[in-house]
């Protein structure tokens, strides 16, 4: 019943699309200051209690455009200092 991840600070390339699969009670996940390109369509689809994501210096991230679709709950996305593209 994991409700905080922490994985700032990491080297973080890329989110798959089924590494956070059995997340669905997490409610904080912090993957800002890594190297995130890209977060494959999907990832986040199972994390319905989801609130607080900080994707917080990632340059070049690549957000498909429904990356966010399922997360119902969502109120806080920081993005700062990244250089987006979405496709």
């Amino acid at each position: 019943n994991l409700e905080y991840l922490g994985l700032a600070n990491n080297q973080i390339k890329r989110i798959e699309k089924y590494i956070f699969e059995y997340f669905t009670n997490l409610f904080y996940l912090g993957i800002d200051n890594n190297l995130i390109e890209y977060i494959e369509n999907g990832s986040l689809n199972n994390m319905v209690n989801l609130n607080i994501i900080r994707l917080t210096n990632n340059m070049n991230l690549n957000l498909d455009k429904h990356s966010f679709d399922y997360l119902r709950k969502l109120e806080y996305l920081f993005l700062d200092e990244i250089g987006l593209s979405i496709s």
